[in-house]
């Protein structure tokens, strides 16, 4: 096995396992208290709910150009924009009434865009070709996250460890993937875009009251927001995979009569 492959797996390895050191990670009892409690229109939460719009428009977005592509259709692709749009909905759908199980509805979707995306990547820059096999193990490894978080809650042991590598690996993978492959750079810009809006989206959900109490939109509607433009670029980025995919095919005729 190439050496580059042995670093990505066992960066992963590493990652896995010093969440399995750390111990049972529980979900913050503070965790559905946000900042924007407002209610207009008789919505309750009305900012947080409605900021997540921009990933269904995303979402809908990639699946109407993945869909009308070819005859053939990329699962990977469809189960990525679908993650998406499913994940505005769940989110709006949680933040309409902040609970535990209403947050299973919020994470469950995002696990397939996570597993999707890293997916994608791994398959262009490392593997060099779509692999489904390798697709269906990560999809099985997120959903089996959200149902573990699930039922170890319902007996109040929840833990949140195996969810918290689904989500941070693939954003840990993408600076990854580029330092060892530097030869493999097709659509760096959009990808390293995702990675800065969605740290952004970080920052701007761990300061939630700070920046609502200064300028009277809180952190976690910006989240959605800054984190619901990584996922434009995500569509940016498959976009231009299937032009740099339709450009190749097209120079093939050319050098074969060459």
């Amino acid at each position: 096995m190439d050496k580059r492959k042995l670093i990505f797996v066992a960066l992963g390895l590493i990652f896995a396992s010093l969440l399995a050191y750390h111990g049972r990670i529980s979900q913050n009892s503070t965790y559905h208290l946000f900042a924007d409690t407002r209610t207009f229109l008789g919505i309750p939460n009305l900012m947080d709910v409605l900021s997540n719009s921009i990933f269904v428009l995303a979402g809908i977005r990639g699946l109407c150009f993945s869909w009308s592509k070819s005859a053939k259709k990329d699962i990977v692709e469809i189960a990525l924009f679908l993650g998406i749009t499913l994940t505005g909905l769940g989110s709006a759908y949680y933040h309409y009434s902040p609970n535990n199980d209403s947050l299973l509805w919020d994470r469950l979707p995002m696990t397939l865009v996570f597993m999707s995306y890293l997916s994608l990547l791994v398959d262009i820059h490392i593997i060099g070709r779509k692999t489904l096999k390798l697709f269906y193990s990560f999809l099985a490894l997120g959903l089996f996250s959200i149902l573990y978080w699930h039922i170890s809650s319902l007996y109040g042991q929840d833990d949140l460890r195996i969810y918290v590598f689904v989500q941070f690996y693939p954003v840990l993978s993408i600076p990854t993937i580029f330092i060892l492959y530097p030869s493999s750079r097709s659509g760096l810009k959009y990808v390293l875009l995702t990675f800065a809006f969605y740290v952004l989206a970080k920052f701007f959900e761990s300061a939630d009251l700070l920046i609502y109490n200064a300028v009277g939109i809180s952190g976690h509607s910006l989240k959605h927001i800054a984190a619901g433009i990584a996922t434009w670029y995500i569509y940016q980025y498959v976009a231009y995979l299937s032009r740099l995919s339709i450009q190749e095919d097209q120079q093939l005729p050319t050098t074969a009569s060459e």
